[in-house]
């Protein structure tokens, strides 16, 4: 049995280790473009750090 896209990103972020990131962000976009756009602005409104994590969702349709 698989678990749920949602269940695995938690256990990602739950291994993080503090001291190697400040924050875990989740950026779920249409494509990696849109979601490489999104951290971009988030870094470059100070709302985020290049050293933070990241976690990328591209969501598609079946």
């Amino acid at each position: 049995m698989t678990r749920s896209i949602d269940t695995r990103l938690k256990d990602i972020e739950a291994r993080l280790s503090p001291v190697a990131f400040r924050t875990c962000h989740r950026v779920v976009g249409d494509s990696v473009v849109e979601c490489e756009a999104v951290t971009a602005a988030l870094i470059a409104d100070g709302r985020a750090s290049p050293s933070d994590r990241f976690i990328h969702r591209v969501m598609v349709m079946p």
